[in-house]
């Protein structure tokens, strides 16, 4: 997608008429009717979306809001230019707008041949069937709530050879898990891709990164919990002693209450960023244990036991706002 735009214009910009002239095309010329349905009258207070090469037209989007509820229509994509991401873009635009507007809910009147478009973005197809008023065509409504989703991945078995935390690299085993999670989400439009800086963590989702050709974002504080300046042998009953005292730590090392604190207090800033977004996050066995005792205190020492053998591991989880709704572990 190099030298794509996107960008919101006004009714005054030259993109406008050009714009106008792509949806009349895409929609409503092969139904035989006039160019003056195209400005309905949701046109004057809505927000347009265009995608350009700098020099031509590529695609379209329409964003109204009223009240709380958003409303996505006439999305069309210059033909020649289909299969780019252009249209994929545009959503994406299109709802990251929408929650920084407000809106608490969105929806569209999508045609049933390609429902399966917006799938990927969380919505989900709601009612019957319908006629459009205008063309004939089949449609049927579909809904997002504007939630953030995080999917946190725990990284794919690491090489313990390496006795440096930071630069412990995956396992021959481990990379090829970590490609079988492109699989994993090929039906979920990623909007950004987080990670603990530690080598294993990175690696783990860099596929997924690289095949949506999205940059890893590294955030510090969503590291592996430090155990001590020294390699322990013993650390299933070290992780006991941690579990069953939040506040345990050993010289130089962190307890599970500082992991948790610092976990929390990353994630609690990505979300007020990428609100009504779906994002990864790169992560660890006890850095996301901590994470998810802070919003569910029954994920315990014996759940971390159930996961400890888990590489890669991946927990959905959905927020409004700060607020956790849903844990889905995979």
């Amino acid at each position: 997608m190099n030298n794509i735009q996107f960008e919101f214009i006004s009714p005054e910009s030259l993109w406008y008429t050009e714009a106008k002239n792509l949806r009349y095309t895409a929609f409503y010329k092969p139904a035989h009717l006039p160019e003056t349905v195209v400005c309905d009258e949701k046109e004057s207070i809505s927000t347009h979306l265009v995608c350009t090469d700098g020099r031509r037209l590529l695609g379209y989007g329409r964003l109204t809001i009223e009240g709380e509820i958003g409303q996505i229509s006439q999305l069309a994509v210059v033909p020649d230019e289909r299969k780019r991401g252009i249209g994929r873009g545009i959503m994406a635009a299109l709802i990251k707008k929408s929650a920084q507007e407000g809106a608490k809910k969105i929806f569209l009147n999508a045609r049933t041949a390609v429902i399966p478009f917006y799938l990927p973005f969380g919505f989900e197809a709601t009612g019957a069937i319908f006629p459009s008023s205008k063309t004939g065509i089949p449609h049927r409504r579909m809904e997002k709530n504007l939630n953030t989703v995080v999917y946190f991945v725990r990284h794919a078995a690491p090489d313990f050879s390496e006795k440096r935390d930071a630069v412990r690299p995956l396992t021959a085993e481990g990379k090829k898990e970590a490609e079988k999670l492109k699989s994993r989400f090929e039906n979920i439009y990623i909007d950004a891709v987080y990670s603990s800086p530690y080598l294993r963590a990175m690696d783990t989702v860099r596929p997924i990164a690289e095949d949506r050709q999205l940059p890893i974002q590294l955030v510090d504080d969503f590291r592996e919990r430090k155990i001590s300046d020294g390699w322990i042998e013993n650390f299933g009953a070290y992780a006991q002693k941690q579990w069953e005292d939040f506040d345990y730590k050993m010289p130089e090392g962190e307890s599970l209450r500082d992991v948790q604190n610092r976990t929390v207090s990353a994630l609690k800033i990505l979300l007020s960023e990428n609100r009504g977004s779906q994002v990864i996050i790169g992560s660890h066995g006890t850095a996301l244990s901590a994470l998810l005792n802070h919003y569910d205190s029954g994920f315990d020492y014996h759940a971390f036991e159930a996961i400890k053998n888990k590489m890669p591991w991946v927990v959905k989880c959905t927020f409004d706002g700060e607020i956790l709704q849903k844990i889905e572990p995979e």
